[in-house]
């Protein structure tokens, strides 16, 4: 068995997944929990077709749509009962928005796109004080399938398996009409039609 030790300092300096992953492990080690969610906040679960509908209306503005599905992405830092919890922190960092107020602005926008979809009376996920972004697990979960019907529907084709006619975009080499008359190369000066004509120093070298 091999033991690691780390120290405050490589703690701290760890990436936010790692460090995620290590506050998971000692609170599952200590029987502690980091943070309780609320037991009845007003989440609705977005079915399959909502999700597409908050895309659709999203789609043209990139940051929003990334902070929509990197909630899909499935790193909660606490799972309980149906419902799942990020931090505000790690969004950001994954998301790589500039600073929380764009990270709260494009939460708004994903809300009011669920709101126009599913109704005024649920939220699609919450924002508690200590800056947890919770949500039911099956929304999460939903928000992933249709990032994996984009994926599968956008796949790019592997470049081995480009046909030859896909790949045939080299056209015959030619040096017809392709050079100017002046050009020259080492001592000899190309003529239009493209083949090389001896040079006229060359020429009178020759003759003398």
């Amino acid at each position: 068995m091999i033991g690691i030790t780390l120290s405050p300092e490589e703690i701290e300096g760890a990436p936010p997944e790692v460090r995620r992953w290590l506050e998971r492990k000692i609170t599952v080690l200590l029987g502690q929990t980091t943070h309780v969610l609320p037991h009845s906040p007003q989440l609705a679960n977005c079915t399959l077709q909502e999700a597409e509908a908050i895309y659709v209306s999203l789609r043209d503005v990139v940051p929003v749509v990334n902070v929509f599905f990197e909630l899909g992405r499935g790193a909660a830092s606490v799972v309980q009962d149906d419902m799942e919890a990020f931090t505000l922190a790690d969004l950001l960092h994954h998301t790589r928005l500039p600073d929380l107020q764009q990270l709260i602005a494009c939460l708004r926008l994903i809300d009011r796109a669920f709101h126009e979809t599913h109704g005024e009376n649920d939220a699609l996920f919450a924002v508690d004080q200590e800056g947890y972004c919770i949500m039911l697990a099956e929304t999460r979960r939903t928000i992933r399938l249709l990032w994996n019907h984009l994926i599968a529907a956008h796949a790019i084709v592997p470049q081995e398996e480009a046909t030859a006619a896909d790949a045939g975009f080299a056209l015959p080499f030619t040096m017809s009409g392709t050079v100017p008359s002046s050009s020259i190369h080492l001592s000899n000066v190309f003529s239009s039609s493209g083949a090389p004509e001896q040079s006229a120093t060359n020429n009178g070298a020759r003759k003398q």
